[in-house]
């Protein structure tokens, strides 16, 4: 089932080697940082090679964009010309594509490289802050063997890109403010115009950090690194912009699917986070004006939905990583009923062929699945959850599945937001922000990917104090320090 070929390895072989000579130019005295990286990358690529997964739902769609975009159809969603979703992430899956050829893993190793360097620019970022070496390690370790961080490296989502390239960003501002070097600002706008057209969320928040890093310094230094930062940002946005209307002949900023996701948060079948069950309302109606009206005329019925949706955000094991990678994987032995249903909800007779191809039938009457292309057991994946028909975990996998999320999660959240004073508190203002976003549209887990691993820098530095108490005879448990 995997189709990586040996050549690919070569090339990853050689991506590797430039990584890590690169990193021992940036890191040369901390070696014990590189080490960590490499067992977290090595830890990635053995899952990639291991357990195949395939893209379903939402990475589907990204997939099969990368692919029109490599066939030379332009950027389409579900086969038409599109802005629906941001362009960001189909297009770097569809810049992988074409260097290593049609290669989901290629794509998934992608995915494991963004994240490991994500790790090391926040560990950087930790530096700069004011962390210890010793706690600058800690932030390596809390992000790179996070469960949601190793699971998206496996799946095909925007959050690994998005966070990369924030934290980027972020990262060349905070280093311009004690560099004073304009060519610093320039990178980071371009990486936040990167990042906002993969999650168009990112657009609004800039202008946060520019005024969270920078108000020590004056108005005067915020405006003018804001103009710069911003206008180089616009300038990679504003030409998909212009795509877009030449295209729709209407403005579409970066997406479109704004209105449709703020009517799914926001009529009377809502239930907090993401589901279609009042779609039947609108019968034609436009979903953000419907959504408007709603909000207008039910204010207390949308504002008593607000816990559910922070819930959603916080608890949820819908929509996680973890959850995501089983939906992801076509069942090996299924039933006769559960053949016949995964064939009667593919309409295409083509699809329909492919999906019989890929199972065999036993002596006993059920179906095994056999070695078959890529293409086919995306198919299959697809159709076995939309179906119903995806085998998840029993129980006790699932309950210890999410007790090692929540834990790690909760007590990174908990202890990072109480345990050290970080200045700036960029982990409260990523928090805060898309908080926000989730009580405006509705709540899922993977919204909290691009706030969580802030939050690793404060407990980091919390960690290091204590272990340094501790080593001085010190026993007494403090959950604050400066």
């Amino acid at each position: 089932m995997i189709d990586f070929d040996m050549s690919y390895k070569i090339y990853f072989i050689r991506i590797k080697d430039v990584i890590f000579n690169q990193a021992k130019l940036l890191y040369g005295n901390y070696s014990d940082w590189i080490y960590i990286s490499g067992i977290a990358l090595l830890l990635r690529v053995i899952l990639i090679l291991t357990f195949p997964i395939y893209p379903v739902s939402d990475a589907k769609t990204y997939y099969d964009s990368a692919i029109g975009i490599i066939e030379g159809n332009g950027y389409t969603v579900w086969g038409n010309v599109s802005a629906y979703f941001p362009p960001g992430y189909p297009g770097f899956v569809a810049l992988i594509l074409f260097v290593f050829g049609k290669s989901l893993i290629a794509a998934q190793m992608a995915n494991a490289f963004l994240s490991v360097g994500t790790a090391l620019i926040m560990a950087k970022i930790g530096m700069l802050l004011g962390l210890t070496k010793k706690a600058g390690l800690f932030v390596l370790i809390m992000i790179m063997f996070y469960p949601e961080h190793i699971a998206y490296s496996m799946i095909l989502a925007t959050e690994q890109l998005a966070l990369f390239l924030l934290v980027y960003a972020t990262f060349l501002l905070i280093k311009q403010k004690k560099r004073t070097n304009v060519k610093l600002s320039i990178g980071a706008g371009l990486l936040f115009g990167l990042a906002s057209l993969t999650k168009s969320q990112i657009v609004l928040l800039v202008p946060l950090i520019i005024f969270s890093i920078y108000w020590p310094s004056g108005i005067k230094k915020i405006f003018k690194i804001g103009m710069i930062v911003i206008f180089f940002m616009f300038t990679i946005i504003l030409p998909w912009t212009a795509r877009n209307k030449l295209l729709f002949n209407k403005p579409i900023f970066i997406a479109s699917n704004g209105p449709i996701n703020l009517f799914i948060g926001n009529n009377p079948n809502s239930s907090g986070t993401y589901d279609e069950m009042g779609f039947s309302l609108l019968e034609n109606k436009d979903p953000g004006i419907y959504a408007l009206d709603y909000i207008k005329t039910n204010l207390y019925d949308v504002i008593s939905k607000w816990p559910k949706k922070i819930e959603y955000l916080f608890l949820g094991f819908q929509s996680t990583g973890l959850d995501s990678l089983w939906q992801s994987i076509p069942p090996k032995r299924i039933s006769t009923e559960e053949y016949e249903k995964i064939k009667a909800f593919v309409k295409s007779e083509t699809k329909r062929e492919l999906i019989a191809t890929a199972y065999i039938k036993q002596g006993n009457g059920n179906y095994a699945l056999h070695k078959t292309s890529v293409d086919t057991l995306i198919e299959v994946a697809e159709a076995s959850l939309y179906s119903g028909v995806t085998h998840f975990p029993n129980t006790k996998t699932r309950i210890l599945m999410k007790g090692i999320l929540f834990f790690w999660f909760l007590m990174m959240i908990s202890i990072g937001a109480i345990g050290a004073k970080i200045q700036p508190p960029l982990h409260f203002l990523f928090a805060a922000y898309f908080i926000v976003i989730c009580i405006v549209f509705f709540g899922l887990f993977r919204f909290n990917f691009l706030f969580t691993p802030w939050f690793a820098i404060p407990f980091s530095k919390w960690l290091d104090s204590s272990i340094n108490r501790l080593k001085d005879g010190d026993w007494k448990i403090k959950f604050f320090v400066e």
